[in-house]
């Protein structure tokens, strides 16, 4: 279509590459035994297919023990080859949580911590032109955050200005926040005879709950500030 057009030449952009690197002492790949207080690894799978649905190449899928010189060596590896990383867990205020204090030392941070549930830890910054994304270890944060931070930063990297267009439903049920941040709410969608969107917020919420993100069609964005909500009212769903 181009050559028939008379079109030699075009711009183009080739795919993101991304380290996805899940961090903890507690993880085992899935299919091997498990121990005292251990848990399989998953947070480094389901972020590498997040990835690839935003159009990412992965390059990177590992897991790293907390161990500082252990994960500073795989971030300034992964630093080489990606242009962005992104890590779950080690970014709270934990024994273990390392990253913030590596980041620093080999980068720099450009923010800590959102006003955000789930996902308050995030971190982000970069190591030199490589930019980084400490997730949260909760899979839930860890899944929220990437939708709501990483994708925009894939989509950015690929050429896509446009934002899609907001979508807006009615909450199905009272809820009450019991804080000032933004609060995503893991819902299930449907249209009611009247052509109406309903926004039923699964009761499962926690940020280690799969289940509720796995059964939920969209995220409900709550602003900060507002605590009490009413059957009716209009939600914003946020954006894939």
């Amino acid at each position: 279509m181009l050559a028939a057009l008379g079109i030699a030449k075009v711009a183009v952009r080739r795919l993101p590459r991304i380290a996805v690197i899940a961090t903890g002492n507690e993880l085992v790949p899935p299919g091997q035994p498990l121990g005292f207080g251990q848990i399989h690894e998953s947070n480094a799978v389901m972020l590498a297919a997040l990835a690839r649905e935003s159009g990412a190449q992965v390059v990177v899928q590992r897991c790293v023990r907390d161990e500082p010189p252990a994960l500073q060596a795989a971030l300034l590896e992964a630093a080489a080859d990606a242009d962005l990383i992104v890590t779950s867990g080690g970014v709270s205020a934990g024994e273990a949580d390392h990253l913030p204090n590596i980041l620093q030392t080999i980068g720099e941070i450009h923010f800590h911590k959102v006003r955000l549930k789930p996902g308050m830890p995030m971190l982000f910054g970069q190591i030199g032109a490589c930019l980084y994304f400490g997730l949260p270890g909760n899979p839930v944060s860890s899944a929220v955050t990437f939708r709501v931070f990483v994708r925009f930063a894939l989509r950015a990297m690929q050429g896509i200005a446009t934002v899609p267009k907001p979508v807006r439903a009615r909450l199905d049920a009272p809820w009450h926040k019991r804080h000032a941040r933004a609060e995503f709410l893991r819902c299930g969608l449907h249209t009611d005879e009247a052509g109406v969107q309903w926004a039923s917020p699964h009761a499962k919420q926690g940020s280690g709950m799969l289940r509720g993100l796995a059964e939920s069609d969209g995220l409900a964005l709550l602003p900060e500030e507002e605590r009490e909500y009413r059957r009716g009212d209009v939600v914003m769903l946020w954006p894939e």
